[in-house]
């Protein structure tokens, strides 16, 4: 059965919450929080089959998309339906890395600007949202380590926590975090700029640029370190 003709259907998606103050997520009790309408397309097809065979590797990511891509538009509306049929695959070993890497590397091959997606239905966040970022992406829900990592502008908007190393080797573009950040925030960070709005563990002790801002105040380079 074709993985985007079972998902026409109202989709229950689980909202998640720290289980402390910086630890891992849980899922809470489920609702139903949107019609779920994944509408079937060849774009999406090609996703899903390219899902299927490439590895957990970053640079056959890359070239699995771009090939994926060559004859179709891939666009934010295919994108956002595989961000929300993947729960399908997230039992899969690798799932956090790949997920992540798989997810930024449509964003940065498709010709829209502007994305949404969501992970409030996965039981864990994904990592590396928004690798290599140059486009204006909005999280609905957490995302695990490295949000944003080798981001060069645009922006990424997390609606919720993130995990360690958000912001990780950065060279410009704009992240708001929320929620919560864990610790390492700016990571080998060059440019561009971080927002937090929740509370954050620690910042990296190995910032080289840019700044970084907590409750609108900005904390890196004035304050560093630690909180």
């Amino acid at each position: 059965m074709n993985l985007a003709t079972e998902q026409r259907k109202p989709m229950i998606i689980p909202t998640l919450a720290a289980s402390g103050k910086f630890g891992g997520f849980k899922p809470e009790s489920e609702r139903a929080v949107r019609e779920a309408k994944v509408e079937r397309s060849p774009a999406l097809d090609a996703i899903l089959e390219v899902w299927g065979r490439c590895s957990n590797n970053s640079i056959s990511l890359r070239t699995a998309s771009i090939q994926a891509s060559a004859s179709l538009d891939i666009s934010a509306k295919d994108i956002e339906a595989f961000t929300i049929l993947c729960v399908q695959f997230q039992e899969e070993e690798g799932f956090l890395d790949k997920g992540g890497i798989f997810i930024s590397e449509l964003i940065n091959i498709s010709k829209d600007d502007r994305f949404t997606i969501y992970t409030s239905h996965l039981s864990v966040p994904i990592d590396h949202i928004g690798y290599g970022n140059t486009k204006h992406i909005l999280v609905q829900g957490n995302t695990g380590a490295c949000a944003g990592r080798f981001m060069t502008c645009g922006s990424i908007t997390i609606q919720g926590d993130t995990d360690f190393e958000v912001g990780c080797s950065m060279e410009g573009g704009i992240i708001i975090v929320t929620g919560n950040a864990s610790f390492d925030v700016g990571k080998d960070m060059k440019g561009g700029e971080i927002h937090i709005e929740g509370d954050y563990e620690r910042l990296a002790n190995n910032i080289k640029g840019g700044r970084i801002f907590h409750k609108g105040q900005q904390i890196w380079p004035e304050g560093g370190g630690r909180k």
